[in-house]
């Protein structure tokens, strides 16, 4: 009876181990552009301005960023001011933007798309933010 027992004891972990494999990993992809808020509307005096697409030039930029353990993160630090809708990957996205600009004459990019990437397993998150748009210097006037 005791041999009965442990081997159904050894099947119950072993699926028990299974079970816990297939549930601790997940992946997420979120692709977002930012778009105008319907019926949204802020009242502000204009600034006087040119902003001049370069719509032969396309700038990219990817921020990685893992967290090892709940507790321990790596990536970069260097983030644009920028104010980006949604919550998912929102510092990995104003890192990309920052590379994407990183040695270029360009003060924004305009159009951005955003493709995020979230892996995930039992002890390791990994968040990659990958940003796409037209380069473009302000110019005021």
């Amino acid at each position: 009876m005791f041999n009965f027992e442990k081997k159904i004891m050894k099947k119950l972990f072993y699926l028990l181990v299974i079970v816990l494999t297939f549930t601790s990993c997940s992946k997420e992809i979120h692709r977002s552009s930012m778009a105008a808020l319907a019926g949204v509307s802020i009242s502000t005096k204009p600034i006087p301005a040119d902003v001049i697409v370069d719509k032969n030039t396309t700038l990219q930029g990817t921020s990685v960023t893992t967290v090892y353990f709940g507790i321990f993160k790596t990536g970069d630090l260097n983030y644009a001011d920028a104010n980006i809708p949604g919550s998912t990957g929102s510092l990995e996205k104003q890192a990309a933007i920052y590379k994407a600009l990183e040695g270029t004459d360009f003060d924004i990019i305009v159009n951005p798309k955003y493709i995020v990437e979230i892996n995930k397993n039992l002890f390791v998150k990994t968040t990659t933010a990958t940003v796409v748009g037209y380069g473009a210097k302000i110019k005021l006037r």
